[in-house]
């Protein structure tokens, strides 16, 4: 049964990784796609002669006036259970890597960074990872660690899946005929 369950963490812990270099692409693409965006907005705004930046600034300022605290963002910090198992990772990697003990070591650090962030948001896999990366020896993992790990991977999926669904995203990657599509719906919206 272990057996399996070691073949089962390696599949996830790779395809978790082949997630986080999938969001840094998206990521990064994202970055060129929004500047597109802007410019190309910003051309129908002049060759239509309509204010599509305009009008979103004033729907902020109308919501904003209807009552104090209007548009704030609440930040609550999800209360989340950790783990004993990432926990217990976590304590291992901070005795190697804690600034404190590392002193200016700065890729030690950053990895220190990176598990208390991992820590965080109850993130198994990213602990895995950085287990294997510094050659920790990782606890027995049960079933209940094999479902954290998926949830994690449904985590990331969900961001990556977020980022394509902009606006700027979807204009981005769409062919001319789509592009034509995105044109006429924001022309009908905003003329």
């Amino acid at each position: 049964m272990f057996m399996k369950i070691d073949n089962k963490i390696k599949k996830l812990n790779l395809k978790y990784r082949y997630l986080i270099l999938e969001r840094e692409e998206v990521k990064l693409n994202m970055i060129q796609y929004q500047s597109d965006w802007v410019t190309y907005i910003r051309t129908l705004e002049q060759e239509y002669n309509i204010d599509i930046f305009k009008k979103r600034e004033r729907r902020v300022e109308c919501t904003k006036s209807q009552g104090s605290g209007c548009g704030e963002q609440i930040n609550k910090k999800r209360s989340i259970k950790l783990d004993s198992v990432v926990m217990d990772i976590y304590n291992k990697i901070a005795v190697m890597t804690h600034p404190d003990k590392t002193g200016s070591d700065n890729i030690l650090s950053s990895v220190f960074r990176q598990a208390t962030r991992a820590k965080n948001s109850n993130d198994l896999i990213s602990m895995i990872s950085l287990c294997n990366d510094i050659g920790i020896d990782i606890p027995e993992l049960g079933n209940e660690h094999i479902h954290i790990m998926e949830e994690n991977i449904k985590t990331i999926r969900n961001q990556i899946k977020s980022i394509k669904n902009q606006d700027s995203y979807v204009w981005a990657e769409a062919d001319d005929a789509g592009k034509f599509r995105i044109e006429k719906i924001i022309l009908n919206n905003y003329k």
